[in-house]
This record gives C-alpha cells, structure tokens and sequence, in this order.
C-alpha cells in the first residue's frame, strides 16, 4: 500500500513543479490575488474536485498540490496564510457530498434514508455547511490579519 501513496506524492508534486513552470502565477496574482479571493479561489477548487470526484481525500491532496506554489501568488504567503489556505482546502472538500461519495451512502444506509431524501437533506446540509464553513474562514482570516 505504501506504493500507492508514494505514487500520489510524486504525482502531486509533479503537478506542483507543473504549475510553479507556467506563468499561471502571475495570472493568479493579478486576477485573484489583488482581490482578496485567494481563499474563496482555494475553496472552490477543493468544492468542485470533491463534487466530481466524491472523494474529499483526492480533492484534498489534489488542491495542496495545485495551490501550493501558488499561496503567495494568491495573497496567503506566511504562515497565517497557509493556515487559513489549509481550512479553506478543509471546508471545500466537505462541500456537496452526493451518490458518488462513499460517506453519502453511509449516512443514507445507516439513517434509513432513501437516496432522494438524501439528496434533499444530506446534500443540501453538507452545501450549507461548505459556504457557512468559508464565509466564517475568510472573517477569521480578516480577523487575524487586523490583529498582527
């Protein structure tokens, strides 16, 4: 198994020095950074890859592995900033869990659900839970920064 995980590492740092060779950087910069929508870009990346994917482990490590090189680009240089990148990675890979994530059918099956119940409560919770989760990172984040 370890083999397995050695090749996800390569693989995202592979991705990494991909992204940190083009001039993505800079267009990360201008675009978002400027902005202030570095989180909000940074969740929206792990919300889709969890929503198409419907594993929160390959939306995680995917967007660690894009966003990195790209932190300071997207105005989270520093330590405060990589700690707030990590919640946001956190919130969005939580978001939208539907019948392509395993942990959708756990909670259908074991609550006695039908799936189009489901969808109507347990989607619809883990949307809300996504952008409450982010609205309240990037206030703490603003938070943190007015005080250092």
């Amino acid at each position: 198994m370890l083999h397995g995980y050695a090749l996800l590492a390569l693989l995202l740092v592979a991705v990494a020095l991909i992204v940190g060779a083009f001039p993505l950087k800079a267009f990360v910069g201008n675009a978002l950074g400027g902005l202030g929508l570095g989180l909000v870009a940074v969740f929206i990346l792990a919300a889709a890859l969890k929503t198409t994917l419907g594993s929160s482990t390959v939306s995680i490590h995917t967007t660690a592995g894009i966003v990195a090189p790209l932190l300071s680009n997207l105005g989270l240089a520093g330590t405060w900033g990589s700690v707030f990148a990590v919640l946001a990675i956190g919130a969005g890979s939580m978001t939208v869990s539907h019948a392509n994530d395993s942990y959708f059918w756990i909670i259908t099956e074991f609550s006695d659900m039908e799936a189009s119940t489901a969808y109507q409560a347990w989607t619809l919770a883990t949307l809300a839970l996504g952008i409450t989760s982010i609205v309240w990172i990037v206030v703490l984040d603003h938070v943190v920064v007015a005080l250092t």
